[in-house]
């Protein structure tokens, strides 16, 4: 019903949106067709009238949230910039809260913009602070288990010289209660030694590290040095070069780990193993209004199908109990065979390590296979336009994404251009408002996928492009 209120032409532009996330749903074609003054002409307007006020987060916020909804924003992107780069030390929470503040722009698909505007705000932050680039108490990357494979990828590229670090400081902290796996954290940690980055115990006492802004929060941003200056970098952007990127024939690619802990974990694990091969599975199954990252249950039933009529076994890594039931006792789930929280992580290692191949969804939890150079099949690909992983032997099988317009699919290649921006929305009434049906994975890609990802020597072949299906 909020959303009413946006096309009421008395109301005045400023209190249409009782809400700034209803926002993106705004039909503008219609707006226009109500209006004397057109929708991006009233954001020009209201744009305006914040560079002459002192600004508040919520107004940075409403602006996020209409910019990032126009279909072209160039010049009021600029403007935007230009509010967030006069942002002044007493405002400097802005900053410390940018992710929230320009999480629009992800919420709608528009990813380049994002890209420009992460590295932007960053860089304001570190100014006001009087700081250079780096990490400095940097807690998020401990929060969640994607996240620290994020830590092991620059690990990687610093210890392998990929990327210059002299004279940055990195250090990073965490907190024990609240790591989410403590057997790879241990692994990290020792990796870590070789490395210049700094890991520090806080203590159990200290404030939530979400929450709290005396901390650093930066997952996003890798600093670096080049031709001697400290500078800022987008790190999915240097994912796929060479020398980042996992080399299949290279040891130092992958997270060492004592062979006594995989023969710990496989007397666990053999009892359990009732097929001549298996595959570790992990699906996003979060209600929260990005729901296309989530991997459609049809096309989980056909990987799960597929795996057992080729004489395997699959092994969902963590529990979901709507996921669960739904595969109808098809899958083997991991929790259920473990007493202990160490049992737990010990049988995790060894699927990370030894599956024939991963499974899963756009989501933290799918990459840690990445990190022992195991090939995973990310299934339902979605959003596909602003990263691909650092395994070139991953194979994806994006989303099918229908255009209203054009009364066709689009090929992964028009998916991902900025003209389709909005049709990488992870919210699928956002991606449908702008004319677009985000669907489950073609049925045909994922078998052509699965067949060739499941190959027995497949993970052992140099594949030196990425696959799309």
């Amino acid at each position: 019903m909020r959303i009413l209120f946006a096309y009421v032409p008395i109301i005045p532009f400023c209190y249409k949106f009782p809400s700034p996330h209803i926002i993106p749903l705004v039909n503008q074609a219609f707006y226009n067709s109500i209006h004397p003054r057109s929708f991006r002409s009233s954001i020009a307007i209201f744009l305006a009238s914040l560079r002459s006020k002192s600004l508040r987060e919520s107004d940075l916020l409403a602006a996020s949230y209409l910019i990032a909804s126009l279909p072209e924003n160039a010049i009021e992107l600029g403007v935007f910039e230009t509010l967030l780069d006069s942002v002044s030390l007493n405002q400097i929470d802005f900053l410390h809260n940018r992710i929230s503040l320009l999480y629009p722009f992800t919420l709608v698909g528009d990813y380049i913009a994002l890209d420009k505007l992460l590295i932007l705000t960053r860089n304001r932050l570190n100014k006001l602070l009087n700081r250079a680039p780096g990490f400095y108490g940097e807690c998020s990357h401990f929060l969640a288990i994607g996240h620290m494979c994020l830590l092991f990828y620059y690990l990687r590229a610093c210890i392998r010289g990929s990327l210059q670090f002299s004279g940055l400081t990195l250090v990073f902290y965490y907190i024990p209660s609240c790591l989410p796996n403590q057997l790879l954290f241990d692994l990290i940690l020792s990796y870590s030694q070789n490395s210049p980055i700094k890991l520090d115990q806080l203590s159990f006492d200290s404030p939530h590290l979400t929450y709290n802004s005396c901390y650093d929060h930066e997952l996003e941003i890798w600093p670096t040095v080049s031709n001697g200056i400290p500078s800022s970098i987008l790190a999915r952007d240097y994912f796929q070069i060479p020398g980042i990127e996992t080399d299949l024939f290279n040891a130092d690619s992958f997270l060492p780990y004592d062979p006594a802990l995989l023969e710990e974990a496989e007397q666990l694990f053999r009892p359990h193993l009732k097929a001549d091969w298996f595959a570790g599975l992990h699906f996003r199954t979060a209600v929260d209004g990005r729901s296309l990252r989530n991997t459609s249950i049809q096309s989980i039933n056909q990987v799960v199908n597929h795996i057992l009529s080729s004489g395997g076994q699959p092994f969902l890594v963590s529990y979901r109990d709507n996921l669960v039931r739904s595969l109808g006792g098809l899958v083997t789930c991991l929790p259920d065979l473990a007493t202990s929280r160490r049992e737990y992580e010990l049988l995790q290692l060894y699927i990370w390590v030894r599956s024939t191949f991963f499974c899963g969804s756009q989501s933290g939890g799918t990459l840690p296979p990445s990190l022992f150079g195991t090939p995973i099949l990310w299934l339902d690909f979605h959003p596909s336009a602003h990263v691909t992983w650092l395994n070139t032997n991953d194979v994806y099988v994006p989303r099918s994404i229908y255009s209203l317009e054009l009364r066709r699919f689009l090929t992964h290649e028009e998916s991902i251009s900025p003209v389709h921006k909005f049709c990488q929305s992870e919210c699928p009434r956002i991606a449908f408002s702008h004319g677009y049906k985000v669907s489950a994975a073609c049925p045909r890609s994922i078998t052509k996928a699965f067949n060739t990802i499941s190959q027995p020597d497949y993970r052992n072949q140099h594949h030196r492009c990425v696959r799309y299906f």
